[in-house]
């Protein structure tokens, strides 16, 4: 096995590689912003989070319950956050949403 990372110590060539790393998270703030624009996006982003269960205090008692639990939570929560990064209204709007919705709909989400 290979190991792909490498020492740069030209110091013209890091900067070349962290303005290639900003332009990288500026292009991928600006297509979550994008998303957050279409009621298509905000409703795939939010499924996400619901499915991920961000919005619920239920925490399993089982050992591996409680992992995958926290995995899927782990990812929605990295959602939320590029969310708010992106617009903080949308996510406030999408969390109002979610407090209106009846649990009874939210669970026969797949």
């Amino acid at each position: 096995m290979s190991d792909n990372t490498r020492t740069i110590t030209d110091p013209r060539e890091q900067r070349r590689v962290d303005d290639a790393e900003e332009i990288r998270a500026t292009q991928f703030s600006e297509d979550v912003k994008n998303l957050l624009k279409k009621p298509y996006g905000r409703n795939v982003l939010q499924r996400i989070m619901r499915h991920s269960q961000i919005f619920e205090d239920i925490v399993p008692t089982d050992p591996l319950a409680t992992a995958h639990f926290l995995g899927k939570r782990t990812i929605g929560l990295y959602v939320r956050y590029l969310v708010k990064q992106a617009n903080p209204d949308a996510l406030s709007l999408m969390e109002h949403e979610e407090a209106l919705e009846p649990a009874a709909k939210r669970m026969r989400m797949p």
